[in-house]
């Protein structure tokens, strides 16, 4: 059974009241000794988000200004993100995407989007890729047929993209022939 953990709090700090919209939670030892000094919590977090010595108390709450502000921004650009992820896609059926990936050796896949659900997800098929031209060391590739079963996938709205794996995208397709690394020429 794992032990749970709790928050450090130092002997004789006191929880400092603030005006908070923000979820941050501030200890402070209240200038015992002539020094301040205080540690500061985020959200549900165990770990302390700072744990400074101070040489004023107006310093030690221009820290805890500045925490909380942060704190507000990051929330503000967090819901943002979301709903401009989250928002309806203008992929529609009978698009074709293309997923450029790999490393040392470029490979291109191809995807037709045969069924759009709801605002945000997708069906699509896997296409083959087929050889439009080449040169030493390259070939440029376009969709072929379909092959392959149907995925359910998640429209990232903002980029009008879709996740296939944890390294790749796809993205629509402009109908260009698309950049693959020749057989024989990666490592």
């Amino acid at each position: 059974m794992a032990v749970k953990k709790e928050r450090y709090i130092p002997a004789g700090y006191v929880p400092l009241v603030i005006d908070n919209p923000a979820d941050v939670v501030v200890y402070t030892n209240n200038g015992a000794d002539g020094k301040w000094s205080a540690i500061c919590f985020a959200g549900k977090a165990v770990n302390a988000t700072w744990y400074y010595l101070f040489r004023s108390e107006e310093a030690m709450l221009a820290q805890v200004a500045k925490t909380v502000n942060n704190r507000i921004a990051r929330a503000a650009e967090v819901a943002k993100y979301k709903a401009e992820r989250l928002a309806p896609t203008d992929l529609k059926e009978g698009d074709i995407l293309y997923c450029s990936w790999g490393y040392d050796q470029t490979q291109v896949d191809f995807y037709k989007v045969k069924e759009v659900i709801g605002n945000n997800r997708i069906k699509i098929v896997p296409m083959t890729a087929v050889v439009a031209e080449q040169s030493t060391g390259a070939d440029y590739m376009v969709a072929g047929e379909e092959k392959g079963e149907p995925m359910l996938k998640v429209v990232n709205g903002k980029q009008n993209s879709v996740k296939i794996t944890s390294f790749s995208n796809a993205y629509l397709w402009d109908g260009q022939p698309k950049y693959e690394t020749a057989f024989g020429y990666g490592r």
